[in-house]
């Protein structure tokens, strides 16, 4: 097996395992000691826990087996049923309280899948959250499978693709036959409201909601400031050919794209287990994202990070990588952009507006709109077809066309021109 595997395993390890487990071979045997799993990924669990104390190498039997016993032991998943969950997992068993249940049930109703029936390859684009008077927050790689357009004006559906939102899809509402009460999970979406130039965030107008439906309020507060703590995240994750198929079946019990709650702590694993922040690629650029290490699966996309404590949104994920961290677009960044606290996002406490690093992306975004609009047919606005995706949009596939590129100068009136046009 690959070097880089090895060294993010034994991270891994070491970062979720209580401090001094694998000191020695009989704590990191104790540690590793599972009765969920067959006997030979035992033994082999075994003999990874004795090598990474001696700091030998692993085969990749032992890698497998350790990973397939420390992640579901220490970043398990739980199926939301009933709006409720069920806490079989003593490392977690702390959220199985009356005190977080009551907070984490609203949260959980606030949590929908976005449906795109008829799409040629794709069974949902992933998850959404309400997080004002309908309106939906996701992200913008999400958005982008079912609109055209960036920023806030000239983006629109595109024609013809139905665009909904299921708030059950729970494993056991597969095969409900009260088709009533199905019906009244799903609301269609009326309109974009906002695809964010800078951040992977999307805003959406839903309707038909009933007044008083459940939605989440923005934190204010610096992931910085919560190194460790407790987090998680409520999404639809997807069986995901990047990682490891029998490992992801280990922990999600072979059952995807419903609902679930899936608990981990801010920060990352391995090298980044003492960081709250990264600067992570997104859209061609590196932005200040949060760091959280929950188990998410392709299909996260625009899952909601909430804090168990207190239901508040502490980031919105938008991207993982297997045995290192996943990334979230932290909460109280978007408080900093006064259009999204325009667009009638709910934070929690009063959000101070303020410049950021979006700033440009906004402006070039409005000059490439003006220059459109000043050549009368808005040319790389208008709506575009579908286009046949690999799997779901948490998938890291780029999809890259290839066209010809013809650019006119004109020397007189200057006419603004921008790296996005």
């Amino acid at each position: 097996m690959s070097d880089a595997r090895q060294d993010n395993a034994r991270e891994f390890l070491r970062t979720i395992v209580p401090q001094g487990a694998l000191e020695g071979t009989a704590e990191a045997r104790d540690t590793l000691a599972s009765g969920t799993i067959p006997r030979s990924w035992q033994v082999h669990a075994e003999a990874a826990a004795t090598k990474i104390v001696e700091g030998q190498p692993l085969n990749e039997a032992e890698a497998f087996a350790l990973e397939a016993i420390i992640i579901p032991d220490k970043r398990p998943t739980f199926l939301i049923q009933g709006g409720d969950y069920r806490i079989d997992n003593a490392t977690w068993k702390h959220i199985d309280s009356d005190k977080v249940r009551s907070v984490l049930k609203p949260a959980i109703a606030a949590v929908c899948r976005i449906e795109i029936p008829g799409h040629p390859s794709l069974p949902y684009a992933g998850t959404g959250f309400l997080v004002g008077e309908g309106l939906l927050m996701t992200n913008r790689h999400v958005a982008e499978l079912f609109s055209s357009g960036l920023g806030r004006r000239r983006i629109s559906l595109i024609p013809d693709m139905k665009t909904q939102v299921d708030f059950l899809r729970e494993a056991e509402s597969e095969a409900e036959s009260d088709v009533d009460e199905k019906q009244q999970s799903l609301f269609p979406v009326a309109e974009v409201v906002m695809v964010h130039p800078y951040w992977d965030m999307a805003l959406l107008r839903i309707d038909d909601l009933p007044k008083g439906h459940d939605r989440l309020r923005l934190s204010l507060r610096a992931p910085d400031d919560m190194l460790d703590q407790d987090i998680v995240v409520i999404g639809y994750p997807a069986a995901d050919p990047r990682n490891p198929l029998d490992v992801t079946n280990q922990v999600f019990g072979g059952v995807f794209q419903v609902k679930r709650l899936q608990p981990g702590t801010i920060g990352g694993s391995g090298a980044t287990a003492r960081q709250a922040r990264l600067d992570y690629k997104s859209y061609d650029k590196l932005v200040p994202t949060m760091l959280h290490n929950a188990s998410t699966l392709g299909g996260n996309s625009g899952s909601a990070i909430v804090d168990p404590g207190s239901g508040q949104v502490m980031g919105l994920h938008f991207a993982g990588e297997y045995l290192k961290f996943n990334c979230g677009v932290p909460a109280c960044e978007l408080a900093k952009d006064a259009r999204i606290v325009d667009a009638g996002v709910t934070f929690e406490g009063n959000p101070q507006p303020q410049g950021g690093p979006y700033h440009g992306y906004w402006e070039r975004t409005g000059e490439v709109q003006a220059t459109a609009a000043r050549n009368g047919s808005g040319k790389g606005n208008e709506p575009k077809q579908p286009i046949a995706a690999a799997g779901l949009s948490d998938l890291g596939a780029t999809v890259r066309l290839s066209v010809p590129l013809q650019i006119t100068i004109q020397l007189g009136e200057a006419a603004a021109l921008s790296a996005d046009a």
